[in-house]
Parts: C-alpha cells; structure tokens; sequence
C-alpha cells in the first residue's frame, strides 16, 4: 500500500509472533561480509505459553534486549511473566504493562485484585488503592519510579514508595523526571485551576497549563499558561509577556539550558519570542519547527510571509517557497541545516541554502544526515517509484522503501535501508542488494565501528537474524529482538526466538 503524499511505501506482515524486531550492536565480534555464517547455536528455554497468539499483544522487551516479560492468561485471571518467572494470580494486568527501567535492571506493572489496585515494582507490591491514575515511570538513572493514586476522591503521588503531601483533583499529564532525576514535575488540577507541581509543591495557579519542560540541564523548568483569555510562558516561576496565544509544542530550551524560546500569536501577527525579546512578526511560523542546533549557536523555524514560505535562521530569512516540510534538521555538528520546500507541485531538500532535484515528494523522517555530517540522505517519490538520494546522487528505483528504514553507520561510510521491488523487500547497502526475502522485519543497524550489519528477514512461515549477509538459524514462530537493543558481544549475537509455544534465549 502506498501512502499519497510524502510518506513510504508500507508493507508489513500480519504476524503475531513478531513484534519488536531490529538490533542494537555494540562493539564486538567483527564478521566478514559472506553468504554463511558459522556458528554454534545454544537455545536456553526461558518460559511456556499455551498460546503465543494470547500473549503477543503484551511482550515487552528490556532496552538493553536481554530481558522479556508479557501478560498471560490464567484461566479467568491474569499473571505476569518476566523472564520466566510467573506472579501471582490477579484478577487483571493493565494494559500497557510491564515497564521496564532504562538501565534494564528494574520492572513495574500495575494489577487488580477485587476492587482494589497495585503497582508492583520488582515483583513487590506496593500497597493497595483504590485506583493508579497513571501509568509506573521511571527516572533516566532508573533510581526512582512515580506513578498516581486514588484513595477515595483523594488522589496524589507515590514517588519511591511514598506518598507524596499534595492532593489534587485530577491529574493532567504524566510525570516528568528531570534529566539528572532529582526532580519530578507534572499538572495537576484544584477545582476549576491547574497547576504545575515541582518536587511536591505546587505553584501558581491558572486556568490553563498547556506544555512545559525541564532544561537539559535540570535546573530551569518552564511552562505556557492561560489566565482568562491571555497566554504566556511562565520561566522558573516568573511570568513573561501576556499573548493572545502561545505555539501548544513550546516553550523549548537550547540544548546549552541558556536560552528558551516559544512562538506567540498577537492579533494576527505570529513570532518567535527568545529569552523574552520578541524577533520579527510574520503571517504563520510552522508548527513544529522551532527548533535549537546541537551547540546551541543557532536558532531555526519556518515562517511565513505574504502568501510564501521560508527558513529564518538566527534572523536571517532564507529563500521563498510555496511551502515548507515538517522536516527542518540540523547536521550533528551544528554547522549544517536542511529541510524539504515546495515550488509549484514540485518537492526540493534544501541543503545549506542549495536546492537538490524536484520530486513529486519527498519522504517524512528525511532528510537525514550522516553522524560525521558529511552526507545527507532523503528518500524521494518520482511517479509510482521512490529512490534513496545521497549528496543529491540518486539510487535505483524501486517500489517501495520501507518507512524509517534508512540508517548511516556511525562512521558515515554506510549507507543502508530496505526496500521492496515487486512481491520481494531485501536491504540496500551503499546501493548494492542484499538477498531478496518475503519481508524485511526490522530496519538495518550498524554496530558501534561500522563492520557489522544485522537486520531480520522472513521467508514464508520462518524468521531469521541476518549479520553482513550471513543468515542464522530460522524459527517458524518468530524472533523478537528489542528495538534498536539487541545483544551482541564479543561471544556471538543472543535474542529471543519462538517455537512450539516456547520463548528460547538464543546464543550464536
């Protein structure tokens, strides 16, 4: 099916039995890219299900890949699975469940039992509620979890296994740690006012709270409100300049933690108000491009102007269009800027203020640069084909390139990304085709030095993990590997595999 407009070709199997598949490499084990691979195959048994089909829904997979947990049906209960390790019997599991924290180390879910409820964080309970308001979250460092609770018309906070003083009356988001984890923010409301509390303590309040974020740096917060029928961005508890709007997706920070900036409405002006000082007015300013370079030098948005379309960079307005893309992105090292425009019914990437070829479209995610900066990437529609574009050299055509498949090595010496011509999906490694399958299942990942490729591959009823072209072993019911995490190591590659009702550790 192909998708109108300026998105990929999607063609995914319905398979149950597969559900989270790419890999993670890291460095280790450096294989040559042949047809073969050669290895020892050790399949350890981590648990048996009645039905795979009844658990596939609710798999999770660890960030690090090395750890598998899922809900289980138990005659007329539920029980989690982790590892192999089955709970105890509960009248439900909510949905969504299990969580898993960054570091991998630590999981949470939330059960039932009658009319009373749990959160259950490293297979303890951690009292009984007669509600969670949301959903378990870990910190970044993995050290503290948060979630919501009702007993009675109270609701309030358990943060690492203690109530929190302020009750509110509804909860409006969910939590947000700080980067460093120290702090933890979300909205509540009182009556008919929301506020924003920080480390237990609320602040003003408003009619409205509508976005707000910490500093990469943890130590400023900000956040847009409403009083009546004004809006404004409240920074570190002081409120600035009252408007007629303020852009939902800002304020936003620098990546430095020194700057803040958000878009405003005013009659029917439209600009970017930067640590407090207003820029130019303009007709519109996209919504979703306010955004920052890495080193925090530059600052980037798309806006409009008599009837025309243009990048304003650090107050300098680049050339006009018919339109601009959601898709303005800056190189890794800062020193770089791209974006998709619209000339007539023709699509343009424009690189460092130089337009490439006209497409009849240009594909969403891209355009992407390489980690070195060096090379920049995009995939492009041209009639019923599309094409991969490097450096504004074109690949072959084909019928399809699967959405969010395109992946520099971290070097920036590879290319790769899979794509589909007729019935058949395979990889594209700088432009050369690997082997031909019934479906590519994941997107292809580089490890850490650029010398290993590894994706997963299906033909007919069967599943296999592909490194540098080298297929492994094939299982019927599916490998499960965790998103952009997998296992790879100086012994081999490991992942979880199905067959026969079973989920296996796999070692090669």
């Amino acid at each position: 099916m192909v998708k109108k407009n300026r998105i990929f070709l999607i063609v995914a199997p319905m398979i149950v039995a597969l559900i989270y598949i790419s890999i993670a490499l890291n460095s280790g084990v450096i294989l040559r890219r042949s047809e073969k691979r050669q290895s020892i195959v050790t399949e350890k048994l981590i648990s048996q299900t009645s039905s795979l089909i009844e658990i596939m829904d609710s798999v999770k997979i660890s960030p690090d890949g090395k750890r598998i947990a899922y809900i289980e049906p138990a005659g007329s209960k539920q029980i989690m699975v982790i590892d192999g390790k089955a709970s105890r019997h509960y009248d439900s599991i909510m949905a969504g469940s299990p969580y898993f924290s960054p570091d991998s180390k630590r999981v949470a879910y939330t059960a039932q039992l009658g009319d009373k409820w749990t959160v259950v964080v490293d297979g303890k309970e951690s009292g009984w509620f007669d509600g969670i308001t949301t959903n378990p979250t870990f910190s970044p460092d993995s050290k503290r979890l948060a979630f919501g609770v009702r007993v009675g018309e109270k609701r309030f906070v358990i943060v690492d296994g203690q109530a929190q003083k302020f009750k509110y009356d509804f909860q409006g988001n969910m939590f947000t740690f700080s980067p460093d984890s120290k702090r933890l923010a979300y909205t509540a409301q009182l009556g008919e006012d929301w506020v924003v509390v920080v480390d237990d303590k609320p602040g003003k309040k408003y009619d409205d709270i509508l976005f707000f974020s910490f500093s990469p740096d943890s130590r400023r917060i900000a956040y847009s409100a409403r009083l009546g029928e004004k809006y404004f961005v409240v920074t570190d508890g002081k409120e600035g300049q009252y408007y007629d709007g303020i852009l939902e997706t800002t304020p936003i920070f620098s990546p430095n933690s020194k700057h803040i900036a958000y878009v405003a409405k005013q009659d029917d002006k439209r600009f970017v108000v930067v640590d407090g000082k207003e820029k130019k007015y303009y007709t519109a300013i996209g919504r979703y491009s306010l955004l920052f370079s890495p080193d925090s030098r530059y600052l980037a948005y798309a806006a409009q102007l008599d009837g025309k379309w243009f990048i304003v960079k650090n107050d300098e307005e680049g050339e006009r269009y018919d339109g601009i893309g959601n898709t303005l992105v800056f190189s890794p090292d800062s020193n770089r800027i791209a974006y998709t425009a619209l000339k007539g019914n023709k699509w343009f990437v424009i690189t460092d203020g130089t337009a490439g070829q006209p497409y009849d479209g240009i594909a969403i995610g891209t355009p992407v640069f390489s980690p070195d900066s060096k090379c920049i990437a995009y995939v492009a529609f041209g009639g019923k084909k599309q094409l991969v574009v490097v450096d504004e050299k074109e690949d072959k055509k084909y019928d399809g390139i699967i959405e969010n498949s395109l992946a520099f090595s971290p070097d920036g010496r590879h290319l790769a990304y899979a794509a589909q011509l007729g019935k058949k999906q395979f990889i594209v490694e700088n432009g050369e085709e690997h082997k031909k399958y019934d479906f590519i299942c994941s997107a292809p990942v580089f490890n850490s030095d650029g010398e290993q490729l590894a994706y997963s591959a299906q033909v007919g009823d069967k599943w296999t993990i592909v490194i540098n072209r080298k297929e492994g072993k094939y299982y019927e019911g599916g490998i499960i590997n965790v998103e952009k995490g997998g296992a790879f190591s100086s012994e081999g590659i490991q992942y979880f595999a199905f067959k026969d009702n079973c989920i296996y550790w796999v070692e090669e």
